[in-house]
């Protein structure tokens, strides 16, 4: 059998097809609520996430939106939160300074310390992806 470049693309096409794609989202804000005031918003589990260098909106779809999804699959009740973006931009040069942004580690603090005050009985994870 002959392989060709005609043979090549009909193989990954139908590769592609039989992949069902997941859908993923980048952005999570299950805090809100919570912070709002509703105090019926609040989980067992508070988690705030750092999604990882260069990755978009505020978890992140490669490890980020997969962590959350398998927390919330296995967990009671979890309330997933990323990081604020204008706070942890995600970048290189944030990526090379040693110990990290204080910039979105004040951010981060800040938002903790409300939802604890809006769920005081909630446990909190702090995670992240580098």
């Amino acid at each position: 059998m002959k392989f060709t470049l005609a043979t090549a693309i009909a193989v990954a096409a139908s590769a592609v097809s039989a992949i069902s794609p997941r859908a993923v989202t980048d952005t999570e804000m299950g805090w809100g609520k919570a912070l709002a005031g509703d105090s019926k918003a609040c989980a067992d589990l508070g988690v705030i996430f750092a999604r990882g260098t260069f990755d978009p909106g505020n978890i992140g779809p490669w490890v980020g939106a997969p962590f959350r999804d398998a927390l919330a699959a296995k967990t009671k009740s979890v309330s997933f939160q990323g990081v604020d973006p204008g706070a942890y931009p995600a970048d290189l040069a944030g990526y090379v300074v040693e110990g990290g942004s204080e910039k979105c580690a004040l951010s981060m603090g800040v938002v903790i310390d409300a939802y604890v005050k809006a769920c005081p009985k909630a446990k909190i994870a702090v995670t992240g992806w580098r």
